[in-house]
């Protein structure tokens, strides 16, 4: 009787906590959902802007394209704002980042050269603002601050890769040590 009364109790169990782990798995999925959908608004702004600019009228376009621009870099760089696209470029050659250098020295160079810009050239910095607003998320200071606070939290648990190659040296010293011992005769 009480075996049976305990596989009843126990199946109840197992179904219970079943049903609280899809619920759980499903609300994860909502909320990791809304979350890359909000994080995803600002880089959506930022396009639906550019979509809105004229190539056909030159000077108004590119003055916009920098005005958006800057904000963009702000925002998702977190660069100063006021800084010239000459430093600009220098700043994302230390940081790698060959699209926005490219866009840095066009620009740049229209703006800072004093010639005319053309339809042709507004367009490629357009196309070239569009693809690095694309690939660059813009992240909240919160969504900022809990990706650190992860990470430290990551770096606690792992060794650091100078750790990790000292521990493998220590293991092969300690093998050539065992196979360098002389072995001892099973015949004495």
């Amino acid at each position: 009787m009480v075996f049976k009364n305990f596989g009843i109790i126990l199946l109840g169990v197992v179904v219970f906590a079943s049903i609280v782990l899809i619920i759980l798995i499903f609300v994860e999925r909502k909320v990791k959902k809304k979350v890359l959908t909000t994080a995803n608004i600002l880089n959506r702004i930022y396009i639906e802007k550019l979509a809105k600019l004229d190539p056909a009228t030159p000077e108004i376009t590119l003055k916009n394209v920098d005005k958006l621009a800057r904000n963009f870099f702000r925002e998702a760089f977190r660069i100063k704002p006021g800084m010239e696209y000459s430093e600009l470029k220098e700043e994302f050659k230390k940081r790698n980042n060959k699209k926005v250098e490219e866009f840095c020295t066009i620009i740049g160079d229209l703006l800072y050269a004093g010639k005319k810009p053309y339809k042709k050239d507004n367009q490629k910095i357009i196309n070239l603002l569009a693809e690095i607003i694309e690939k660059n998320k813009i992240i909240s200071k919160q969504e900022k601050e809990e990706l650190d606070k992860q990470s430290v939290k990551i770096e606690k648990g792992k060794k650091s890769l100078v750790e990790k190659i000292l521990k493998k040296k220590s293991k092969k010293k300690e093998k050539q040590e065992i196979n360098s011992l002389p072995k001892e005769d099973s015949n004495t």
